[in-house]
């Protein structure tokens, strides 16, 4: 009885980890359309110009900046 609960117990151990590395396999299907990419509203290109409305001032924090 101890050796049969033994095994059983081996054997739902070893599916667990098999599962669970099936589970953590990386999904074939991980590079995005270039539709998903496109700018859905327009067919304009983006110029990737930042525009900075102001600055805040922070009191704290002497080595990061917030923009608006």
């Amino acid at each position: 009885m101890k050796k049969l609960l033994k095994k059983l117990m081996l054997s739902l151990l070893a599916l667990l980890i098999l599962v669970t590395a099936a589970a953590c396999a990386p999904s074939t299907s991980t590079v995005p359309s270039p539709s998903a990419t496109a700018n859905p509203n327009t067919g304009d290109e983006v110029d990737g110009e930042l525009i900075f409305a102001r600055e805040e001032e922070l009191q704290y924090a002497t080595e990061f900046t917030l923009t608006h």
